[in-house]
């Protein structure tokens, strides 16, 4: 049995906003074929994901640059309150119950 933990490196599929949509496309340096970011939280993710069928067993953290991203794009600023909270929505609770943690900043 072979388990991947994967978004360990600041970068993870979901959480997806439609306002940056586009700026996580860019974040992402290789977009494998079938990620085109239709989903938007990790466990639609995961569903996606398990709907092509796999062999190995994954454990999906949320990137805090996906998660960045998802709450405020790349705006050349520290988080204020207003994006922070965007973000912790956009994590809990459902991320929560298929995400398996966070990574943290490098």
């Amino acid at each position: 049995m072979t388990t991947e933990v994967v978004g360990n490196c600041g970068f993870s599929p979901a959480p997806v906003s439609d306002e940056f949509l586009d700026d996580l496309r860019g974040f992402a340096l290789h977009v494998p074929a079938g990620m085109d970011f239709r989903w938007r939280s990790v466990g639609d993710y995961l569903r996606a994901f398990d709907s092509r069928g796999t062999a190995l067993n994954v454990i999906q953290l949320i990137g805090h640059g996906t998660l960045r991203v998802a709450a405020m794009g790349f705006a050349r600023r520290r988080a204020d309150a207003r994006p922070s909270f965007a973000a912790c929505r956009s994590y809990s609770p459902t991320a929560s119950r298929t995400a398996r943690g966070a990574s943290p900043p490098g």
